[in-house]
């Protein structure tokens, strides 16, 4: 089955992703500390351990949603 994508989503995550590149680049050029992407996670991931579970388990549900080509979502839509 091929997924049939619609433009206007496709433009947008592009855009999404250009943007995060972008404000990433500018971070890294400033040669300033707390402005890039892993700072900012690694400061949140300092705060509680409760937040690293959190993060585990987005991470986990990420990976398997993304490399399991819509095994989940049929598993999930067929309840």
């Amino acid at each position: 089955m091929i997924l049939a994508l619609q433009w206007p989503f496709t433009v947008a995550w592009i855009g999404i992703v250009v943007a995060g590149l972008a404000l990433e680049t500018v971070a890294l050029v400033r040669k300033q500390r707390g402005d890039t992407a892993s700072e900012h996670v690694w400061a949140l991931l300092r705060k509680s351990v409760v937040i690293w579970f959190l993060a585990a388990g987005l991470f986990a549900w990420l990976i398997v949603h993304l490399l399991g080509f819509g095994i989940v979502d049929g598993w999930i839509t067929s309840w």
